[in-house]
């Protein structure tokens, strides 16, 4: 069983991410007004219901419980965190623009999934090694000396170079149009993305080889997927914690 994450990291985690989304807000708003970012900000912010279900349908994770709850146990900090979190990445990204057009298209991709990936692994491999969140998955799936599965800022970060160029576009396609119009393609393309990841990687779930946890304080969820067409199915087995049901596996008695 994890033991519950020490409650100092947990108000860090939380109130800091309350405090950066508005320090984001004031410095882009108010201060630099640069709108591309104001936009992937607040698209990030409202798109946290994808982070839901994500959660329960395909990266089966739960939160610390000292977490202020928003639905569940879904933490109250997700939507804020979205924001500072992805925001932030365009932030640096659009800042680096000159330097990237120096190269191709593809290398300028690379680069920016290469950094983000590193950045997704730096929190979020901080975080699980706190038990801020814990990811029930087979410790073979985890990145060495981390707890954090390859597959989330693998999957996350593919999204990122989209992310990019659309800042790109949509910077100089509504530079003179009116706030809501610059904002509304930039939210459907970012729920558009995420929608295209999770049916992706609800499809390429990775596997676990070793045994399921068998504590008595554990419920074994199981699961099949297929791993790539016209491969039989596989059966997956996790551990969760009694007190969190995962909707998107099946309940399996023993």
């Amino acid at each position: 069983m994890n033991q519950p994450a020490p409650i100092e990291f947990v108000y860090l985690f939380e109130y800091g991410s309350y405090l950066s989304w508005l320090f984001l807000v004031g410095f882009f708003f108010f201060y630099k007004k640069e709108r591309i970012v104001q936009w992937f900000i607040i698209a990030m912010t409202l798109s946290f219901p994808m982070e839901w279900l994500a959660d329960n349908y395909w990266m089966f994770l739960n939160y610390d419980s000292q977490f202020t709850p928003m639905i569940g146990h879904f933490p109250l900090f997700m939507p804020f965190s979205w924001g500072w979190f992805f925001g932030l990445v365009i932030a640096v990204s659009l800042g680096q623009k000159t330097r990237l057009d120096q190269y191709s298209r593809l290398v300028q991709g690379l680069i920016i999934f290469a950094a983000f990936f590193a950045w997704d692994t730096l929190v979020e491999s901080l975080a699980t090694s706190v038990n801020l969140w814990v990811y029930w998955w087979g410790a073979e799936s985890f990145i060495p000396g981390t707890r954090l599965p390859i597959w989330i800022p693998l999957f996350t970060a593919l999204q990122t170079p989209a992310f990019y160029f659309t800042a790109v576009w949509a910077k100089e396609r509504y530079a003179n149009a009116v706030w809501w119009q610059g904002f509304t393609p930039v939210f459907g393309v970012l729920v558009l993305s995420q929608a295209i990841e999770a049916i992706h990687a609800t499809r390429t779930r990775a596997a676990s080889s070793s045994p399921c946890n068998s504590e008595a304080a554990m419920d074994l969820i199981c699961w099949q997927t297929r791993v790539a067409r016209r491969r039989p199915l596989r059966s997956y087995c996790y551990t969760a914690v009694a007190r969190h049901d995962f909707p998107g596996a099946g309940r399996l008695v023993s």
